[in-house]
């Protein structure tokens, strides 16, 4: 009122509501301490729900009822009114804070005036709008409804879902398109109750922070005693002074439940960039270790720290207590978005390495590779791989990388395989790098080599696994020639083939010598599984036999037989056989796995059997003979010729083809035609001549 202070001294005040009157003169009426200007007045009356005030009072000022205030002005003399609703400020937020990307972010409002149904559960809406700016325009807002949490609650939430995208998206889409450091505005336009009428100046805002994946990064391998060095790159952790409480990681080990907090700092103004250390300690087990140290300051302790790391250190103390091998693991908890990182160091130890088949191997096999090491396990929450090379002296035959996987989560196990083929000496064959398999020969040794980055002493060391291709061993049994310089074979009697089984002629009480073939027995230390049996028998000996180093890859032995029955006992020495059965001999070669047969038949004397008759009428000579070591297949019939002689006439001989009744009965039957005549046969006709 521009009038003069007198002037507007003699006006007054009039209140009212549903339920009370107030009316106050503003003559003498102190004034509010401050001026809000040139002719402006402050006057401030107190309120009560109560719904009759007292003079100084106004009653039935509740939520939502109706005020009107009327000035009434001296001069001009009329009256100014201005109506009003009673209501409160509301209050908003957001979670979380700040938000991360594909994230439901919840929004809340505290608004009484919203309440106006204390029966009923009830709606408003609020707005969400993003600050970026793209190449086609803002992105658009979203209206988001609120739904009141509680009956009477006053407190209403809704949420909104992120969307990582860098295309503007449209407004009320029900998602908000996000990059990392974008600023959301959440906004609430604030009515009293019963009323429709919108303020600006009522108009409630919070501002909400789009999050930067964060990363987290630790010292990968240490040696027992060093330090942990611990980066957090995080563009949001400095936003606020809340989010800078989070400054932190959180260590823990494998070994136990020992836990450490460490604080990160950041390296430089606005770097976004976050450190942090922590010391290791470990039992020291040389004659020159320092005094074991147990209390902090550890600076005062002997670096490294000796401690009783086999035990659980304590908690939070700044140092942590670990054993080769351990898996430390650094836990940082992301706010936007929200995420736990995780990082993972480990305690060098020697990893090992073993393949299988371990010495020998044929080819064709599987050479399977075991690495275990748990520095490899970077990673406790995924399987991971390891490569390790394998070689060979062949000639151009390529060194190959296999790779090897984890055989399961945080095992530190890992497994693979490489496939081989057979190779000819004689044409060989080559692989090519990138083949899956490798090509070998008897005698090629195989290297398998891992390399070990990660040792307690620092450096690299490679540790190497030798497989070699092995020779198939052969052995023959026979009785050894007097004078080997009339038998090639270096054997006495003679041989032939039974189903592909060389078989020696022997006779009962002769020594039989045994000799083995085998490149891949390179010590005469070593054992050789051979036995010797007879089939068929009716005692069950048999005799194991000791056998010597001849040459490098050659042994012999020696095997006794007798018919005399004071030899049944097994194992005795001297191997108990009858005429008309077989030695066999076995040579169990370890790689290849094989059993490997030598055979040795005892020579029994042979039955002839001759008789005139005849045979439809035709005077034949009729000839059998009995004689199972002409039996030298077992699967067919076989034949045997034998001589018939008129000693009349010396000198003409004829020959008699017999046939073996069934296979392997050594049992053989023919005959000749007999054909009477004074002179001697001219031609051989298959008939005998002769007379009376």
């Amino acid at each position: 009122d521009p009038d003069e202070p007198a002037s507007v001294g003699s006006g007054t005040l009039r209140f009212e509501t549903a339920t009370g009157i107030l009316e106050l003169s503003l003559f003498n009426r102190t004034q509010a301490p401050h001026a809000l200007g040139a002719s402006s007045y402050l006057y401030r009356v107190p309120t009560s729900i109560f719904l009759v005030g007292d003079g100084e009072t106004l009653g039935g000022v509740i939520l939502g009822s109706f005020l009107t205030v009327t000035y009434k002005d001296s001069l001009p003399h009329r009256d100014v009114v201005f109506h009003a609703v009673v209501n409160r400020a509301s209050v908003v937020s957001a979670s979380p804070q700040p938000v991360g990307m594909a994230e439901f972010l919840s929004i809340t409002v505290q608004d009484a005036d919203a309440n106006e149904d204390p029966l009923a559960r009830e709606t408003v809406h609020a707005t969400l709008a993003s600050q970026r700016v793209v190449a086609f325009g803002g992105e658009g807002s979203e209206r988001v409804m609120l739904t009141e949490n509680g009956v009477n609650s006053a407190v209403f939430t809704g949420i909104v879902r992120t969307a990582l995208r860098t295309a503007a998206g449209g407004s009320d889409t029900g998602e908000m398109n996000v990059v990392p450091g974008d600023t959301l505005v959440v906004s609430y336009e604030e009515q009293a109750r019963g009323s429709i009428l919108v303020d600006a100046t009522k108009r409630a805002t919070f501002m909400v922070h789009v999050g930067q994946p964060a990363t987290l990064t630790s010292t990968e391998v240490l040696n027992p005693g060093q330090t942990i060095y611990i980066t957090v790159v995080d563009a949001d952790l400095g936003l606020t002074a809340a989010t800078v409480l989070d400054a932190y990681v959180v260590v823990t080990t494998s070994k136990d439940f020992e836990q450490e907090r460490v604080p990160l700092f950041e390296t430089g103004y606005n770097t976004n960039v976050f450190t942090g250390k922590l010391l290791t300690c470990t039992r020291c087990s040389s004659v020159t270790c320092p005094d074991m140290c147990f209390t902090s300051p550890w600076a005062n302790c002997d670096q490294p720290v000796n401690c009783p790391s086999e035990v659980e250190g304590l908690s939070n103390d700044g140092i942590l207590y670990v054993e080769k091998g351990n898996i430390i693991t650094s836990t940082y908890v992301e706010r936007m978005p929200e995420a736990t990182l995780s990082a993972f160091s480990h305690v060098a130890r020697v990893g090992s390495l073993e393949i299988i088949p371990s010495d020998y191997m044929v080819g064709g096999d599987r050479l399977n590779i075991i690495v275990l090491d748990n520095d490899l396990n970077k990673d406790p929450t995924v399987v991971e791989t390891v490569d390790v090379r394998v070689a060979t002296l062949k000639v151009n035959e390529p060194t190959k990388l296999v790779t090897l996987t984890e055989d399961e989560i945080n095992s530190g196990r890992f497994v693979g395989f490489l496939t081989t083929i057979p190779s000819d000496p004689a044409n060989p064959t080559v692989a090519l790098r990138t083949d899956l398999f490798m090509a070998v020969e008897p005698g090629d040794e195989i290297d398998v080599v891992y390399s070990d980055e990660a040792i307690p002493n620092g450096g690299v060391q490679e540790i190497t696994r030798r497989v070699t291709v092995a020779f198939t061993g052969t052995i023959k049994a026979c009785v050894a020639s007097v004078n080997a310089s009339l038998s090639t074979s270096g054997c006495q009697y003679t041989r032939f083939s039974d189903n592909g089984l060389v078989t020696y002629m022997a006779l009962p009480g002769d020594t039989i010598t045994v000799n083995i073939t085998d490149r891949d027995i390179s010590s005469a230390t070593q054992d050789l599984n051979v036995t010797a049996y007879a089939s068929p028998t009716k005692t069950g000996d048999y005799q194991v036999l000791e056998v010597i180093q001849v040459a490098t890859g050659e042994f012999s032995g020696q095997l006794r037989t007798s018919t005399n029955p004071i030899y049944a006992p097994p194992n005795d020495g001297v191997l108990l056989i009858e005429p008309d059965t077989d030695i066999v001999v076995t040579y169990i070669d370890r790689v290849p796995r094989l059993n490997q047969d030598a055979r040795v038949r005892m020579a029994v004397k042979g039955v002839l059997e001759t008789r005139a008759a005849l045979l439809n009428d035709i005077a034949t000579l009729a000839v059998n003979l009995t004689d199972t070591d002409i039996n030298r297949d077992s699967a067919v019939r076989e034949a045997a010729v034998v001589s018939v002689v008129n000693l009349r006439f010396p000198d003409i001989i004829s020959s008699v083809s017999l046939l073996e009744s069934d296979a392997n009965s050594g049992r053989f039957e023919g005959s000749i035609a007999l054909a009477l005549s004074a002179g001697a046969e001219s031609v051989s006709d298959g008939s005998l001549r002769g007379i009376s």
